[in-house]
């Protein structure tokens, strides 16, 4: 099954990106002290929920009164208020939750020592994202005006007007790569990355697979998050009502396995991995505990890099793994000539 206006290769490298960095500081310097189940990434993410009900939701800012929370399965509001989408979109076809089109992190928050200032780093994924980059300034600044929760007590930041780059399809930014001299790329993975083949261990982690002595799935991780970019991208161009789920398995289907084969060629010359565990957190969706988990460090890749570079990209922008809206995913590329 094909549809007219929807190529399967092209079209999902032409999802437009948005990056920002936001310059902040507190009051008072901060030490984020370490708990179990919360992260700078789960404390920023759940600021940012909280701020979106208030500055987004329909009936709210029509004085109607509405009790449930941006991104409820019974939304009064989902074809004319902007924040379901934006805090956790409803696929129309699988009728189960999409990745998160907006990202934060900030490492600066993950150190030992006190902090003032920080830089806030914030990816729009998709349309939908990028039109509503003034909704989501304005959540920002009501997040810091609420606080991060800190041992019970909120602690208050302020945001100066981002350094936002121009919005680019990853298309795009793949061709302006293309003039780098690329002959090795590195893939630091900032924050704990989480690849949902990794199986939990008897305390409830995951254990990555190169613990266990097999090879380092980089090219089943690009080709899954090839799947979801396609997805994604379906619902992002508001065309998914107009699919079953068999049809947009397949063109999901058929992006994957052309990312696969772009990336087939790549070899992992270097691995400098370690696990990370941050606890467990409770989810208030379903009240059921799930580990924060996963690996850190650095993947160096070699190979046909021209092939995989537009994979490569969306790969590290998009975050790759699971949970990546709190924070996790966080993935820097490099190249060494």
């Amino acid at each position: 099954m094909n549809l007219p206006d929807y190529d399967p290769i092209l079209s999902p490298l032409q999802l437009p990106v948005q990056q920002w960095r936001v310059p902040g500081h507190f009051e008072h310097p901060v030490v984020f002290p370490e708990r179990e189940g919360a992260t700078p990434g789960t404390l920023l993410w759940g600021a940012f929920g909280e701020a979106l009900w208030h500055t987004t939701c329909a009936d709210r800012q029509a004085g109607v009164s509405c009790n449930q929370r941006v991104g409820a399965a019974h939304c009064l509001a989902p074809d004319r208020c902007v924040g379901p989408w934006l805090y956790k979109p409803q696929s129309s076809v699988h009728r189960r939750q999409m990745t998160r089109p907006v990202l934060l992190c900030s490492t600066d928050l993950d150190r030992p020592e006190p902090v003032s200032r920080f830089s806030l780093e914030v990816t729009l994924w998709g349309r939908h994202a990028v039109a509503a980059a003034d909704r989501i300034e304005q959540t920002l600044r009501q997040a810091g005006q609420a606080g991060l929760h800190i041992n019970g007590r909120p602690i208050r930041f302020q945001l100066e007007p981002p350094d936002q780059q121009p919005v680019a399809t990853l298309l795009q930014r793949a061709t302006q790569w293309h003039s780098l001299p690329l002959h090795s790329i590195e893939l630091a993975f900032v924050t704990p990355f989480l690849y949902r083949d990794d199986k939990p261990d008897s305390q409830g982690f995951a254990r990555p697979r190169y613990e266990r002595g097999e090879r380092f799935p980089l090219t089943d991780m690009i080709a899954r998050a090839a799947y979801e970019l396609a997805a994604w991208d379906i619902e992002d161009r508001d065309i998914g009502p107009g699919l079953d789920c068999t049809q947009r398995h397949a063109l999901c289907r058929d992006t994957r396995d052309h990312a696969r084969r772009q990336v087939e060629g790549l070899q992992i010359t270097r691995l400098a991995l370690q696990p990370a565990h941050r606890g467990k957190r409770r989810s208030r969706h379903n009240g059921h505990d799930f580990p924060l988990t996963g690996f850190t460090g650095e993947a160096w890749i070699g190979g046909d890099l021209s092939r995989a570079l537009p994979w490569l990209l969306m790969f590290a922008l998009g975050g790759g793994g699971q949970k990546r809206a709190m924070g996790f995913g966080q993935i820097r590329l490099r190249t060494e000539a």
